[in-house]
């Protein structure tokens, strides 16, 4: 799994020994973001799931989601 992270650019940071509550993070912006974002529109292909987490990452970099 390492490898294939390193091959998109990515670095995996897994949960700490003993600290559980880490995951609880994750776990609720997953519940959020699949909730108020994509929930609210239906794809056809995987190609339109992609365009729109850009346009949703690109205004929340813009600040226009405030």
């Amino acid at each position: 799994m390492a490898a294939w992270g390193e091959s998109y650019g990515m670095n995996l940071d897994f949960i700490q020994p003993g600290k559980p509550n880490q995951n609880s993070y994750f776990e609720r912006f997953n519940r959020t973001y699949r909730e108020e974002a994509l929930d609210l529109y239906v794809f056809n292909s995987l190609s339109q799931v992609w365009a729109i987490i850009e346009d949703l990452y690109l205004r929340v970099q813009r600040g226009a989601l405030s």
